[in-house]
């Protein structure tokens, strides 16, 4: 306990420091002869109580008091003052002393002041103690709250990625099958027409050299002339055959992005990846989505991307992202009730690689700008979303990719997020 004595009369110091003792009041006691001495002290030292003269030269001690209190509220500070007069007391009292001592020092009343002044300043300590180890138990329930927040998205993130995944691998693996033989029925047929056409060349080519011997059979003749029928069929069926394959390499494609979106290992790597696919990818799936809906013609997308834009990612999570954010865009133009736009640019900005996605929806409320990443927020109805969409784009984005996801919004016009990846 560290007590500052502050008085210009040497005396009443040593008799202060002299019934201390004798109390056998266990303290560290400093003095200082002016007001001026004592906040030079206290701006060096850390210090508990002090007893500081009213009546002093130069800085009395009404405005030493003043000016410590500015500084330092928590201090237990008592007046000594000898005067008659209340209006010091009352003065000293308002600028915040604790309690006074009346001189010339009288032991018994000096020591049980002193001594319910260092009481008072050891429960003080242990309030702040209590607050300080209450506020640092309230800090750490805060980061414990945000990783059980961050967990249980990371979990209802991944359980509905796993039943999606063992979901749509079963179905991948259920039309790979039929898929296979199709494709090779395909390839058949494809041999079989080459054959049918020079076949079909043989014998246009052996009716035309030996036309004289069939001139009066009507029958050959008939088939002759109809041959120009089965040479359109013919010719026709090669693009028919070529559309077909590619309609099936589509087919192939999706159910290979399927059993790779099904392996769960997959979502812990970090590739090259060209965004630009990813953007494509992403627009596939809402595709389909929005074709079953009928909702396909509800905006233009416009795109505004850069050549160079390969970035080490996990495939996967980026594409969540993408398919999140435009999803999200949609919603809010669906909203307006009329045909609007979303636009996406890529661009490189210092040691960044950004995905701009922007639509002119109804925007988002600025009181909600800073919710929108939040675990559960959502201004949608209910039964229409769970409000972890964004909150897992985020947690993919900053957490996973080290980078930045950002939202800025004019209520009624519209809104943009804009995802920095680190190249």
């Amino acid at each position: 306990m560290n007590i500052l004595i502050v008085d210009d009369t040497k005396f009443n110091i040593i008799t202060a420091k002299e019934v201390i003792k004798i109390s056998e009041i266990k303290c560290n006691i400093i003095t200082a002869a002016s007001g001026e001495e004592a906040i030079e002290i206290m701006n060096t030292q850390n210090i508990d109580i002090i007893l500081l003269d009213i009546v002093m030269p130069k800085l009395s001690g009404i405005e030493t008091l003043e000016i410590i209190r500015r500084n330092n509220k928590n201090v237990i500070i008592l007046m000594f003052t000898s005067l008659t007069d209340k209006k010091y007391l009352e003065k000293s009292f308002e600028f915040g002393a604790n309690d006074y001592i009346n001189k010339p020092i009288e032991p018994i009343e000096f020591t049980s002041r002193l001594k319910s002044a260092i009481k008072m300043r050891e429960y003080q300590n242990a309030l702040m103690e209590s607050y300080n180890n209450l506020k640092n138990t309230n800090a750490q329930l805060k980061e414990s709250n945000a990783k059980l927040k961050t967990t249980q998205i990371e979990l209802v993130n991944r359980e509905k990625l796993s039943t999606i995944g063992r979901f749509s691998a079963g179905i991948a693996h259920e039309i790979n099958t039929p898929l296979g033989y199709v494709t090779s029925n395909i390839y058949t047929i494809q041999s079989y027409a080459k054959t049918l056409k020079e076949y079909l060349d043989k014998y246009l080519t052996f009716i035309k050299e030996n036309e004289e011997c069939f001139f009066d059979n009507k029958e050959l003749k008939e088939l002759a002339d109809s041959s120009s029928k089965l040479e359109f069929i013919l010719s026709d069926f090669e693009p028919v055959i070529t559309e077909t394959n590619e309609g099936l390499e589509k087919i192939s494609s999706i159910i290979k992005n399927i059993i790779r979106f099904s392996n769960e290992d997959a979502y812990d790597n970090l590739e090259m990846n060209k965004i630009s696919e990813l953007i494509e990818e992403s627009m596939k799936i809402l595709k389909m989505e929005l074709k079953e809906y009928k909702l396909d013609d509800l905006f233009d997308l416009k795109l505004d991307l850069i050549e160079d834009d390969y970035i080490k990612c996990n495939r996967f999570q980026i594409e969540q992202v993408i398919f999140n954010i435009i999803k999200n865009s949609i919603y809010y133009i669906g909203i307006k009730d009329r045909k609007g736009n979303i636009n996406i640019k890529t661009y490189k900005e210092d040691e960044y690689f950004c995905l701009e996605i922007s639509d002119n929806g109804i925007g988002i409320e600025e009181e909600n700008i800073n919710k929108i990443f939040d675990p559960f927020f959502t201004t949608r109805e209910p039964g229409e979303g769970t409000g972890l969409g964004l909150s897992i784009c985020y947690d993919i984005v900053v957490v996973k990719h080290k980078g930045h996801l950002l939202a800025k919004s004019v209520y009624g016009e519209g809104s943009t997020i804009i995802m920095k990846l680190p190249i």
